[in-house]
């Protein structure tokens, strides 16, 4: 999913990333999941810092974009 800019995420040069993911699959959806991209960030030193919703199905987030920065070292 990050593979096209993981040596940047590795060596630091990335300050923040915003992505359009899922919170709950949905197959038809080319999203990303929300809880891929959390583990893969947080493991590259970027935390969550907000969530902004896009869609919500069965009063349960389905959609949106969530912004990720580098954490303080």
């Amino acid at each position: 999913m990050l593979s096209g800019f993981t040596h940047l995420l590795s060596r630091g040069a990335v300050v923040c990333v915003l992505a359009e993911c899922e919170f709950e699959r949905v197959m038809k959806e080319p999203h990303a999941s929300f809880f891929d991209l959390y583990a893969q960030l947080k493991g590259h030193g970027l935390g969550l810092v907000s969530v902004y919703t896009d869609a919500v199905w069965s009063n349960r987030f389905a959609r949106g974009n969530a912004l990720f920065m580098r954490t303080a070292a």
